[in-house]
């Protein structure tokens, strides 16, 4: 019989000395108004220029803008495999939208024995995506439902990183270079692999390895820096500050456990491993993430801001000097999973809820 470890506390520390929860604040008059209402498991969300709208993917269902109080349909999404954790995920525009209009959508393709992550992109006309393709998709294949998380984050440079989840029962395949599974890989605007050589002897444009399910990846538009929300098994949660070239460890270090209680790897941490930045005990399960950068609440301006979905609740964490020093947790009496945070150029923070009826919502602060 495995043997079973000692349950981390809230107040525990990585390696790089972040604490998770000690310096957690009292919850202040924070509020959200809804907006829209009726989303079919809504996943991503995109700020369109010009009030033109917000666009909307949902999980189950296709791509919706908002836009006037409003919800409308917009044609053309990629056949995406529903089912479970898989379906449509992630939605971000061209850098070069303005001039190009093209929208790019991670999504899964394939079927319950066999599926992977794809990335789809058109052109958005009118109600309409037109002229789409499928221009990317993973190496391997899974065979679970499990573990499809898949995020996309437009870099300065223009190219696009794409995450996608390890496949549950495929984790090892994380710390395969072969393999795309529990990867994040870098592609230019046509979804090609960036040329950009981080690994030796890997699968094209390799980013970072080592992940287990990204749900949130943001760009700090000021520094340049980049932060992920991951999926760890109990109590192993994880901030990650990424950069080209790392291993995040996945399944070799891990700071979680089991459902049942027993040992996944007994090493918090490895050489030639990056650690956690932080970690969540007990688990949250962070999702979407934003960076906040934004004249309307200035006292905020450099902190993240990070969803949960059993954990019910909007994180605000601030970074100083290697350390989270600060946790404050918002939003628990509204007790809805965030599925997707995002910060708009006029510094609203809009937030997507996950579920059958999934909202669109705006944070008020009093």
């Amino acid at each position: 019989m495995e043997a079973k470890a000692a349950p981390a506390t809230q107040a525990s520390v990585t390696p790089t000395g972040a604490k998770t929860g000690s310096s957690e604040q009292s919850e202040e008059e924070v509020t959200v108004v809804n907006l829209a209402q009726g989303l079919d498991h809504p996943w991503g969300m995109a700020y369109l220029p010009d009030d033109e709208g917000i666009l909307i993917t949902e999980k189950y269902g296709g791509v919706m803008r908002y836009h006037d109080g409003r919800l409308t349909s917009i044609t053309g999404a990629p056949e995406a495999f529903k089912y479970g954790e898989s379906g449509l995920l992630d939605i971000a525009l061209s850098p070069d939208f303005a001039a190009d209009r093209r929208v790019y959508i991670s999504f899964v393709q394939g079927g319950r024995a066999s599926n992977r992550n794809a990335l789809f992109t058109a052109t958005l006309q009118g109600d309409a995506l037109v002229d789409g393709a499928v221009i990317y998709t993973g190496t391997e294949r899974r065979n679970s439902t499990r573990h499809s998380a898949s995020r996309l984050l437009f870099l300065p440079d223009k190219t696009l990183l794409m995450s996608m989840g390890d496949g549950a029962a495929e984790a090892v395949q994380a710390q395969n270079l072969s393999s795309t599974l529990g990867k994040i890989i870098q592609l230019d605007a046509a979804g090609k692999p960036a040329s950009s050589q981080y690994f030796e002897k890997s699968v094209a444009g390799l980013f970072s390895m080592g992940h287990r399910n990204i749900e949130g990846l943001a760009i700090d538009p000021q520094s340049g820096v980049i932060w992920s929300t991951e999926h760890g098994p109990m109590g192993g949660d994880e901030l990650n500050l990424i950069e080209a070239g790392k291993n995040y460890g996945w399944p070799v270090t891990t700071f979680g456990l089991n459902a049942d209680g027993t040992i996944i790897s007994r090493k918090q941490s490895a050489k030639g491993i990056t650690d956690p930045y932080a970690i969540w005990v007990p688990s949250i399960a962070p999702s979407g993430l934003a960076v906040y950068r934004g004249n309307k609440y200035p006292d905020w301006d450099g902190d993240l801001f990070a969803g949960a979905l059993s954990g019910t609740q909007l994180r605000r964490m601030r970074v100083r000097n290697g350390e989270v020093v600060l946790q404050e947790v918002l939003l628990r009496q509204v007790q809805s999973r965030i599925r997707d945070v995002m910060v708009s150029p006029e510094g609203d923070i809009y937030l997507l809820t996950d579920g059958e009826n999934g909202k669109l919502r705006r944070l008020i602060r009093e």
